[in-house]
């Protein structure tokens, strides 16, 4: 038997796209992967491929392009508008996050910030500017917002969020030259740092469009860019709707096409034939070929003689049509993490605990999406809230705080969630807070809304709440200490029915 040593293969690829072959040990070593060469099969299927720099494969006429056919798909698809405002919807919630400020020396302060805050807020309609950028995020792939005085903003703190659109952060016309750290507006440093902004006075497809070169330069501190990073060095955001683009409008002419044929159907509509040669047909009632004629609706008509009439069977709608739409639509919303039966706000097809399932990944994908608007979009907003806030009010504390932002959840559909909310509140494990937050609400208008209705001062109120909570755990614990009682006297007594039983047997 011929024996011979064993080779490891090095995957590289020369300047021709084929491997590389090494010598080893008088033997020519050749090492590749199957998807990395080119055959007749694959390089048509592969004929778009490029090497080019995220900045230049996401450039200004790919992103155009795309949000454009995006935004007319949105506007033209029922689905595809559902899935992008129930998933804003999902992301920031009603009102928006929820501040929770963490100064235990001044809780007063603590309180009176996050009070005047939400205040704020409500003044500014927060939570409805954070959905349009949710929107906008998925549909135009980025949004961006201006933080800039406005004195009809009816809160002592004048500080407003101007939305922009993202074809109004372009490289003027000026600056066409082949600067590569100015990403079509995005002005960056040597250490990738963002500088300056560059805003067109006008949007570009405004009546009031006319010079390119008209814009104004914003610090970065002022302007909120809330867009998905896919690859490294990346600037700009493309549409998070760009995989979706090329299935989406199939099910819309599908279903078209499926309307149009049982349209088609419901009319007098059919073929002219004869049985009987040509020849035995009398030449006036003869019709000529391929002849076309519209009978009206509601009348009984006769064929011409010798002829009968054969109706369309249009076999419309076909079974297949909503295998097709649930397809369809499954996979459109994967890249949201979407399961279809919110996709498709139907759950006709599936039972509780499937359903439990697949919310999973989603509302943990929404969860991941809400920290990073709160790193990307909350903090920067509240930062120089606060610096005005501070000198109006002459809060005693740090020009920054720590805090926390409580973003709304789904509400549970299970009753045994709302049990086990209570047990993770009694162990320490979640707060009221955060449980308020959850379903939207801030926790301490809630709780004073709740001593005013039973006529009790919030102290007592609270009180009365931790006396409820603390006992369901000492009641639960008393539960599970009586089970592993009698788990543990049973299995004594089955052990003594077991011994008795050998003994007998000896």
């Amino acid at each position: 038997m011929r024996t011979g040593r064993i080779m490891a293969s090095r995957h590289i690829l020369g300047p021709n796209g084929k491997p590389f072959e090494f010598e080893r040990g008088g033997r020519a070593v050749q090492g590749t992967y199957d998807s990395a060469q080119s055959t007749t099969l694959n390089t048509r299927h592969w004929a778009a491929v490029d090497a080019l720099s995220v900045d230049q494969a996401n450039s200004y006429s790919v992103r155009k392009t795309l949000r454009e056919r995006a935004r007319y798909e949105v506007s033209n698809s029922p689905f595809l508008a559902g899935l992008v405002d129930t998933f804003a919807l999902d992301v920031v919630g009603a009102a928006g996050p929820d501040l929770q400020v963490i100064l235990p020396q001044a809780p007063e302060i603590a309180q009176d910030i996050e009070r005047r805050f939400a205040q704020w807020a409500k003044a500014i309609r927060l939570g409805s500017k954070l959905r349009t950028m949710e929107r906008a995020r998925l549909v135009d792939g980025e949004a961006f917002a201006l933080l800039n005085a406005n004195e009809n903003v009816k809160h002592p703190v004048k500080m407003d969020l101007r939305l922009m659109e993202c074809d109004r952060v372009h490289k003027p016309s000026i600056n066409l030259n082949g600067d590569e750290t100015n990403i079509d507006g995005v002005v960056i440093d040597d250490r990738d740092n963002v500088i300056r902004y560059e805003v067109l006075s006008q949007h570009p497809g405004g009546l009031n469009w006319a010079v390119a070169s008209e814009y104004e330069k914003y610090d970065p501190e002022w302007i909120l860019h809330w867009f998905g990073r896919e690859r490294p060095e990346q600037h700009r955001g493309v549409s998070e709707l760009k995989a979706s683009l090329q299935i989406v409008p199939l099910f819309r002419r599908y279903l078209l096409a499926v309307v149009q044929s049982a349209e088609f159907a419901a009319e007098i509509n059919g073929v002219l034939s004869v049985d009987a040669p040509a020849s035995q047909v009398d030449e006036e009632d003869a019709l000529n070929d391929f002849d076309a004629f519209a009978p009206e609706r509601g009348f009984v008509w006769v064929a011409p003689y010798g002829y009968k009439l054969n109706q369309i069977d249009p076999k419309q709608p076909p079974a297949t049509l909503p295998d097709f739409r649930r397809e369809i639509w499954s996979e459109s919303a994967l890249p949201q993490h979407m399961p279809r039966n919110i996709a498709m706000a139907d759950s006709s097809t599936y039972n509780f605990a499937s359903g439990r399932l697949d919310h999973g990944t989603y509302f943990k994908g929404i969860g991941v999406r809400q920290g990073d608007m709160g790193l990307e979009v909350a903090d920067p907003i509240f930062a120089p809230w606060l610096r005005l806030a501070r000198t109006i009010w002459r809060w005693a504390i740090p020009e920054e705080v720590d805090h926390e932002w409580l973003w709304q959840q789904r509400n549970p559909i299970d009753p045994r969630e709302a049990g086990a909310e209570v047990e993770r509140i009694a162990a320490g494990i979640s707060t009221l807070p955060e449980s308020y937050a959850a379903r939207g609400l801030d926790c301490r208008v809630e709780l004073e809304k709740g001593a005013e209705a039973l006529n009790m001062t919030l102290e007592e109120y609270q009180r009365r709440i931790a006396d409820k909570l603390f006992a369901t755990k000492q009641a639960n614990n008393g539960d599970a200490s009586a089970q592993a009682e009698a788990s543990a006297d049973l299995e004594s007594e089955i052990e003594e029915i077991v011994h008795n039983a050998m003994s007998r047997a000896h």
